[in-house]
């Protein structure tokens, strides 16, 4: 077993490090940079469906890309297992939309899936990062504002 997951506290520890700056943004300010050191240099990272994503680099810039659409975002943890090598980390995230003039809140269920190295360099830290997201509720709230936004006569 990798040294990291036979303690809970050092799992909730590692959770808390990567957790809290993607919470910055709704104190004004994210810092993705505050997080790396709980990722590999040779990380690997997938969103959704989306294509892997190679390194800490393109991680953030993916980060980056996400943010740069949204004026809130909160996370919160609901429940994690550890099963082998891997962290299954159950949360909500709370967004609101840089587009939306009444900023309503959007609540989306997530679960990240953290497989965490267990030798050489890599050892105790995540090694790759999958995430699982339901985004209906973000599209339904873009549809509505599209939608609002269509039913506005023209000038």
């Amino acid at each position: 077993m990798i040294p990291i997951l036979q303690s809970r506290e050092a799992v909730e520890d590692l959770i808390q490090r990567q957790w809290v700056p993607f919470d910055a943004k709704d104190k004004g300010k994210p810092r993705p940079e505050d997080f790396v050191n709980t990722f590999s240099q040779n990380l690997v990272s997938i969103f959704g469906n989306g294509p892997e994503v190679h390194g800490i680099p393109g991680h953030l810039a993916s980060f980056r890309q996400l943010y740069e659409n949204l004026c809130y975002v909160r996370r919160d943890v609901l429940s994690y297992d550890i099963i082998g090598d891997k962290i299954y980390l159950e949360f909500r995230t709370s967004l609101c939309l840089s587009s939306d003039p009444e900023q309503q809140v959007i609540a989306i269920q997530c679960c990240n899936v953290l497989k965490l190295g267990s030798s050489g360099r890599d050892q105790n830290l995540i090694v790759r990062v999958h995430g699982y997201y339901d985004v209906g509720p973000a599209f339904d709230r873009l549809f509505q504002l599209g939608e609002a936004a269509s039913e506005k006569p023209l000038p």
